[in-house]
């Protein structure tokens, strides 16, 4: 069987020879490569094989990586002109071959069937109803590449393009089903329009003055109770529980035993600030015992929570150094106090205070801005109030957030 070489130029495409040709396959550019290569098999008689693809414009439409395997198997050599002998022999070719080229070519061209070509001017893209113009592809290329997104290869604007495409695709299916009218998502729209022309408003007002230093003396003059830090003494306690219910006779022999204590603590006053082993072997104080009954620093706000008047009394009445009190009776029992420490009440100086003072101030001229702004915005809008309806409308619940909360216990089998 002989191998008949021939070289196709659009002038020698047998013409209605397939279905192929006479079909609308595909639009755009690759109309004309279906032209030349699907109706050559077809065409051809079963001794006749392709040895010679189309001109090179022909070609070049196709990827390299298509086009390379193409053309070396099926031949060797250059074709001559009419008339002249040439000197290398095409390779005969193998017809399941062929038939796979064209299948090949088939499947990599037809994804782009369904997609139309769109031609009008300053409209990349149209989707349904809805048009992605070339100057919102290109914010949105501008928006990306501000956030570090690489954008510079042709398949990664195509990519953007795609999103594009998605969110346009999605919002037009989710408005065809009534999901753009649902309450929630109208309220959530609502205050997103809201927060942006507020915040946009808002810029254009003048920028606020920062704080004079003469005001800021003077605030702190007026105000030296914020700055000054309470008194507090650290002392160590010796506790006895009684009781209420205790006799007369129980109560008079723990009040003995915390004399004698008190005697102890006296002798050994220079040796040690806290009450040391008294207080571990005698104190029902359990979160203090085993530091020698040291309480650390107490203002007269905690110590108000941790103890009764007579105590907390007692202990911003001790003044020296290791001075211990008398034995004092309290409704749950008897308390001993060692002073450990003080510290005066004491009024921070300004040079301290001036940050806090200076945003306190501009944060009092912000609050009378924004509120000098949403009245001015509200001017010439009528607003009336129903307060009847409003104090009849019971507030719910508030669930407070539990932190570290234990898991749900597991169900009885």
């Amino acid at each position: 069987m002989k191998t008949k070489t021939i070289t196709l130029n659009a002038s020698n495409v047998p013409k209605g020879s397939s279905t192929f040709v006479q079909g609308d396959l595909c639009a755009g550019p690759h109309r004309r490569i279906f032209g030349h290569l699907l109706p050559l098999l077809p065409s051809l008689s079963p001794g006749e094989r392709i040895c010679r693809w189309p001109s090179q414009p022909i070609l070049k439409q196709l990827p390299l990586h298509v086009r390379a395997p193409l053309i070396r198997p099926l031949y060797e050599g250059e074709s001559r002109s009419e008339g002249e002998a040439s000197t290398r022999h095409p390779v005969k070719s193998d017809p399941s071959w062929s038939r796979f080229v064209l299948i090949a070519l088939v499947l990599m061209l037809l994804p782009s069937c369904g997609r139309k070509t769109l031609n009008t001017p300053g409209i990349i893209a149209r989707v349904g109803d809805a048009v992605i113009t070339q100057d919102a592809f290109q914010a949105e290329l501008n928006r990306r590449a501000q956030h570090g997104q690489s954008i510079a290869s042709p398949a990664e604007r195509e990519a953007v393009l795609n999103d594009m495409i998605r969110v346009e695709t999605f919002f037009a299916k989710a408005r065809a089903s009534g999901f753009d009218r649902d309450p929630e998502l109208a309220l959530q729209f609502k205050r997103m329009v809201v927060a942006k022309y507020e915040d946009m408003q808002w810029k254009k007002e003048p920028p606020l003055r920062k704080p004079e230093p003469g005001e800021m003396q003077l605030f702190y003059d007026s105000h030296k109770d914020q700055f000054t830090s309470p008194e507090k003494v650290h002392v160590a306690v010796i506790f006895q529980r009684v009781s209420a219910k205790a006799r007369e006779a129980q109560v008079g022999l723990v009040k003995s035993k915390m004399e004698a204590l008190r005697r102890q603590a006296l002798g050994q006053a220079a040796q040690q600030s806290h009450f040391g082993l008294l207080a571990q072997e005698n104190s029902d104080d359990q979160a203090t015992r085993y530091r020698g009954g040291d309480c650390g620093f107490l203002t007269r706000a905690s110590a108000k929570v941790r103890w009764d008047h007579t105590v907390r009394d007692a202990a911003f009445a001790l003044k020296a150094k290791g001075e211990i009190s008398p034995v004092l009776r309290a409704p749950d029992g008897f308390y001993l106090l060692r002073l450990i420490e003080r510290k005066e009440a004491e009024v921070a100086p300004l040079a301290l205070v001036r940050e806090r003072i200076e945003k306190h101030l501009f944060a009092a001229e912000q609050k009378r801005a924004r509120e000098k702004f949403e009245a001015a915005e509200r001017r010439g809008l009528e607003v009336e109030i129903n307060d009847a309806l409003l104090r009849s409308i019971e507030a719910p619940a508030v669930f407070a957030k539990r932190e570290n909360a234990a898991p749900p216990a597991m169900p009885v089998q």
